[in-house]
């Protein structure tokens, strides 16, 4: 009720700050993620990953007891 309340009281700084937090996802945080998203679903369609996931399923299962394709969103460099 109080978070509310100080919402309503100060309002001028609630849309300025949602303003700028718009403004941050907008030009940071979407540019900064698109390509990921983007190679991601086409991994995924194309059949990569389950591909990948069959050949590293051996040596992910016993090492670290998560399935093989979960260690393809770390970044390959």
């Amino acid at each position: 009720m109080i978070f509310i309340l100080m919402l309503i009281i100060f309002s001028d700084t609630a849309v300025k700050s949602a303003g700028s937090g718009l403004n941050l996802w907008f030009n940071v945080v979407f540019p900064s993620l698109f390509p990921f998203f983007v190679v991601s679903e086409i991994l995924y369609k194309t059949g990569f990953i389950k591909a990948i996931g069959i050949l590293l399923e051996p040596i992910m299962r016993p090492l670290f007891n998560v399935p093989a394709a979960a260690p393809l969103p770390l970044p390959w460099e």
